[in-house]
């Protein structure tokens, strides 16, 4: 039997001899730590990924993007008649942290498994405003509700 385990000399990164040797001449090459190359790649594809997954939610159709929205509507709504408050911070009306007033779009796009920077900005061109936090979309969905049942 065969011990895969020689086969990889990186076991955090779960790469190849030949790999390996290939990130310690280039990072050798660079000047830089092994760990700081591994990083900084990975900045870059995560960097190129989020541009990819800015242009997908550009190029959406109108129709798929009212089908999430809807969807987005009703999980919102189902948080909160359940009681539990709706998590904004309301942290600043200067700036947009999403990651302390948008936490329940944020754990609604992760379980469609999409972005939320890249979804927000096609939401925000779509209203043609700027949401400072969930309550301001919320709102802004109701209403948007609200105007298609009439």
């Amino acid at each position: 039997m065969v011990n895969s385990k020689t086969l990889l000399k990186n076991r955090v990164f779960g790469i190849s001899h030949e790999l390996d040797e290939l990130l310690q001449l280039y990072s050798s090459r660079e000047g830089v730590s092994l760990s700081h190359l591994i990083r900084t790649s990975l900045e870059e594809k995560i960097d190129k990924l989020v541009i990819e997954e800015e242009k997908f939610w550009q190029e959406i159709p109108a129709e798929k993007l009212a089908e999430i929205l809807n969807s987005l509507t009703d999980y919102l709504s189902s948080k909160l008649s359940s009681d539990e408050p709706l998590i904004c911070g309301h942290s600043s009306i200067w700036e947009n942290n999403h990651e302390e007033n948008f936490q329940l779009t944020r754990n609604f796009c992760r379980e469609l498994q999409i972005e939320l920077n890249g979804f927000l900005k096609r939401v925000e061109a779509e209203f043609k405003s700027i949401f400072d936090c969930e309550c301001g979309l919320y709102k802004k969905l109701m209403d948007r509700r609200n105007n298609n049942e009439k």
